[in-house]
């Protein structure tokens, strides 16, 4: 501040400390104003980014899609419902494990913004990068198909664990879980 006003002659200073005193009043609540004016709008600049979702704009830029609407401890509980199913000695609640996995992990890269007809076109259009695991995802989705179209498919508590770990591990990827 004493930069700049020793640019101004000091007669001119003198001239307004003299002649309109109350100038130099309103140039200090000018600058209080400025100062705290600009402190609030550094506020809400930092705060408007706290509320903007960073998560999903960086999975945007190097994924090519958003973050699911449905909130964390509802998707959490949703897979935790498909893994209690790992609980019963029934090869029938095993079959239907998989099966709702591949139905959750269907909609959630439908939610993400993967468009496709399918579950493969759905796949298919997330990046290398975002699922590392894609073929073991792919298999998991056969045994799906072929638990719905063959009542009599047989699968074990190890097979049935293994294809979940996999979708766990790319739901995961996804950061959906």
């Amino acid at each position: 501040m004493e930069e700049l006003i020793s640019y101004i002659p000091q007669e001119y200073i003198d001239f307004i400390e003299t002649e309109i005193p109350w100038a130099v009043d309103v140039f200090f609540a000018i600058k209080y104003f400025c100062i705290i004016f600009t402190v609030i709008l550094l506020i809400a600049f930092i705060l408007v980014l706290l509320q903007y979702n960073m998560r999903g704009a960086t999975r945007m830029a190097f994924q090519g899609a958003d973050v699911p609407k449905s909130s964390p401890s509802k998707v959490q509980k949703i897979w935790r419902n498909i893994l209690k199913r790992l609980d019963s000695k029934d090869s029938e609640a095993y079959k239907l494990a998989v099966v709702e996995a591949d139905k959750f992990f269907n909609e959630m890269l439908e939610t993400l913004g993967y468009k496709g007809k399918d579950f493969e076109e759905r796949i298919e259009r997330v990046s290398p990068d975002g699922i590392s695991n894609s073929e073991n995802i792919y298999q998991a989705h056969e045994t799906a198909e072929k638990i719905i179209k063959d009542s009599k498919f047989e699968l074990s508590l190890e097979k049935t664990k293994n294809i979940l770990e996999n979708f766990e591990k790319a739901l995961k990827e996804i950061d959906v879980l």
